[in-house]
């Protein structure tokens, strides 16, 4: 992912991230909880130093009463989960758009696939952008699953997506990132992919080619 094409966008390593499970309808499945905690869980175990904290539901409605009264730019360090119907999804994501109107394009075109939403918006971390680290560097992240949507492969791909590491690439190469979506859970290639945009030598900031350097280094 990048927030400006040609250069690595990346999450902070050195702080643990919260993910946030966000219950918006009275349906709410704790089974996603669970789900969440073992997934932050691999990917912690995967990664190159990355340390994940889901909270836990004790004090989820706290943490977002806290989120709302915040700007967004202070709460870095946070990816926030919503699982629930589309009508809940879409009323939150017109509250989000008052803040960030750009968050309706990406939104729509995920809707416009015909499927479950899926969705994670990420946004930059500093308010006042200066460098180019900063310009690439991921603050809070806005993850939107649809109830009905394979819950585990949704949500490895958005976590992957809210530390950087994301996109889609061609049906033949075999990745959870593949368009259409075969696999339910990373493949070897992408836990390959995530240790090394785990690295700290892989910076935000950094150009593609400084970027394939480093890459080279981790994997050598």
């Amino acid at each position: 992912l990048a927030f400006a094409p040609g250069y690595v966008a990346k999450r902070d390593g050195s702080h643990v991230v919260n993910v946030v499970p966000a219950m918006e309808d009275a349906d709410f499945d704790p089974k996603v909880i669970t789900a969440l905690k073992a997934i932050g869980a691999d990917l912690q175990k995967h990664s190159s130093g990355v340390s994940i904290n889901v909270v836990d539901e004790q004090t989820i409605v706290q943490f977002m009463q806290f989120a709302q009264s915040v700007p967004d730019h202070n709460l870095p360090n946070t990816i926030i989960v919503l699982v629930g119907q589309r009508a809940s999804i879409d009323r939150a994501i017109q509250k989000a758009a008052i803040k960030s109107p750009a968050i309706l394009n990406p939104y729509q075109d995920e809707r416009s696939r015909g499927e479950p939403i899926c969705l994670a918006l990420v946004a930059p971390k500093s308010a006042a952008i200066e460098t180019a680290a900063e310009r690439q560097t991921i603050g809070m992240v806005s993850v939107y699953v649809e109830s009905g949507a394979e819950i585990e492969p949704c949500l490895y791909r958005s976590l992957m997506a809210s530390f950087g590491l994301g996109g889609q690439i061609g049906p033949a190469t075999a990745s959870m990132f593949s368009n259409p979506v075969k696999y339910e859970s990373p493949t070897p290639l992408d836990w390959d992919l995530w240790r090394i945009h785990t690295d700290p030598r892989i910076r935000a900031g950094m150009s593609i080619d400084e970027a394939l350097i480093a890459a080279k280094e981790i994997i050598s």
